[in-house]
């Protein structure tokens, strides 16, 4: 019987880990499990089924026998951008210049599937439990913005003009896998102490013009497109205790991720600067473009890839409902407080092994000068305390709050880095060892400080910017702009108004083989 167990974990985990669509990055939000994210990411105290691999693998020393949960999210964000100012130039009849710039909108259709698999087991052990599994971080790392727009000229005709977001991000897709190995050891019936592997696989697409006049003539823009790939490894450690009847504390970190991916770069040079010669070395001149309008390039590029250190710490109280020894808890309701250390995170920057104009093209920087980040998660469940139709009905709720990552002047769409609200919602049917569960999260965008919740607002207004389009000879100062209104670096490339959300649905499956075997053998005896 375990054999064939173990056989159908590992099938599915082939199956789950396999999915191409795994998207991340950007700031995650609460959470991998459908569980968790119908309690809003509360779950560092409780950590009671094959998700603890990812808040509180010491979770996992409370689990005893086989099991096996696949969660399925599907996820939707929407990101709106007013830039402030007009189109450079002076305004005209059949041009854009001098126009205001329009309000433009992610501009992809559809959800994306981030699926969440795991499988634990004891092997027959007293104080050990075993698990493995795979995830992607809970958020979106695909944007994509319009490359050109319709706007109007003086006399009212429609006209197409470059999209106002080529400078920032014209096109990105992120993608992270999380495989995990963790183990937990329970040296007394009240207290667990969890650890975790990972082996992390990341990949980074993204592309972005680059200006070479002053005047910002879109028709004098380079286009880069970078694709690279790489692995690293990081690791959590946990601790879980149930001191006294009710009361369960946890708390776990995982260690910064640092990937340094490797890949190529395209460089896409506009035809009409063929008549220059050889302006890119070590790969295609624009001697050699075709009738395209680009003359394309291929070269080596590296980029870094980081995610920071995380601290969470929850509390939570439990309520049980008495004389079901295996029913889900009647109440319980829990508080995590989440620490993330973004300031370590200064800038993403792009080595690019190629040379313009003679002058080598070594660093693209591109910076975000991120600040920490605070959350607060608070959440619980109730359990019909009678069955229903032989199982057992739990509604969820919660909500959250975390402040900005990136500071105002620093606010760029790449990683959408900003302070959110959510609430959060779901339920879930157990029977015969087998749990249903559905989530949803629906989470504004916006600003907000660290330490005051009640500062948030959902309309992000960037007056000042110190965000300039990425320039590959002179690479911004390191340093962050203190007063940007008076910084050098100032320009309108950012400045206006920001809005967003999320929505979240989420469907998962958790089986528990010894549960389900001893349910299937007492229906026998039954009979």
């Amino acid at each position: 019987m375990k054999r064939v167990l173990c056989g159908f974990i590992g099938v599915m985990l082939v199956v789950g880990l396999g999915h191409p669509d795994a998207h991340a990055g950007g700031m995650e939000w609460p959470d991998n499990g459908t569980r968790s994210l119908g309690r809003g990411g509360a779950f560092t105290a409780k950590a009671d089924d094959p998700t603890a691999i990812v808040l509180n693998p010491a979770g996992l020393g409370f689990q005893r026998g086989y099991s096996f949960t696949l969660d399925n999210n599907l996820l939707r964000q929407n990101v709106c951008v007013q830039r402030a100012g007009t189109y450079p130039g002076a305004p005209g009849p059949y041009t854009y210049a001098g126009q205001p710039y329009p309000e433009v909108c992610r501009n992809l259709d559809g959800a994306f599937y981030i699926p969440m698999v795991a499988a634990t087991a004891d092997f027959g052990l007293k104080r050990w439990t075993f698990a493995f599994g795979g995830y992607g971080p809970h958020a979106v790392g695909r944007r994509e913005f319009p490359m050109s727009v319709n706007v109007q000229d003086t006399e009212g005709r429609n006209v197409r003009a470059p999209g106002p977001t080529r400078y920032d991000v014209e096109n990105l897709n992120v993608v992270v896998i999380f495989f995990t190995l963790a183990a937990a050891y329970r040296p007394v019936d009240w207290l667990s102490f969890g650890a975790a592997l990972q082996v992390v696989y990341a990949r980074v697409d993204y592309s972005v013009f680059v200006p070479l006049q002053p005047d910002y003539d879109p028709d004098a823009d380079i286009g880069f497109h970078i694709d690279t790939k790489g692995i690293a490894y990081t690791g959590i450690l946990s601790v879980l205790a149930n001191p006294f009847k009710g009361l369960f504390l946890g708390a776990s970190v995982r260690l910064p991720v640092r990937a340094d991916t490797k890949g190529d770069a395209w460089v896409n040079m506009p035809a009409s600067y063929s008549s220059m010669g050889s302006v890119i070395e070590w790969g295609r001149t624009c001697d050699d473009a075709s009738q395209d309008n680009w003359c394309p390039t291929k070269h080596k590029a590296g980029l870094v890839t980081e995610l920071p250190l995380a601290l969470r710490m929850g509390v939570r109280y439990a309520w049980k409902i008495k004389g079901h020894k295996n029913a889900p808890d009647l109440v319980d309701i829990e508080f995590d407080l989440v620490y993330e250390r973004w300031s370590s995170i200064r800038s993403f920057d792009t080595q690019l092994n190629a040379r313009m104009l003679g002058t080598p093209m070594e660093v693209f920087a591109l910076p975000h000068h991120y600040q920490d980040v605070v959350e607060y998660r608070l959440g619980g469940s109730f359990t019909v305390p009678r069955k229903l139709g032989g199982g057992w009905l739990t509604f969820r709720l919660g909500t959250y709050y975390g402040n900005d990552a990136s500071p105002l002047e620093y606010t760029r769409l790449d990683y959408a880095a900003w302070a959110r609200v959510g609430v959060f919602g779901g339920m879930s049917y157990r029977i015969m060892g087998m749990d249903l569960h559905l989530g949803f999260a629906y989470i504004w965008n916006g600003t907000g400080e660290r330490w005051k919740p009640w500062s948030f607002s959902t309309k992000r207004q960037v007056d000042h910017s110190c965000l300039t389009p990425i320039d590959a000879f002179n690479p911004p100062d390191p340093a962050r702009c203190a007063d940007p209104s008076a910084s050098p670096e100032s320009s309108d490339m950012a400045r206006g108004s920001y809005s967003g959300s999320f929505v979240a649905m989420s469907l998962g499956l958790t089986v528990r083989f010894d549960e389900l075997v001893r349910e299937i053998k007492k229906g026998r005896t039954k009979k």
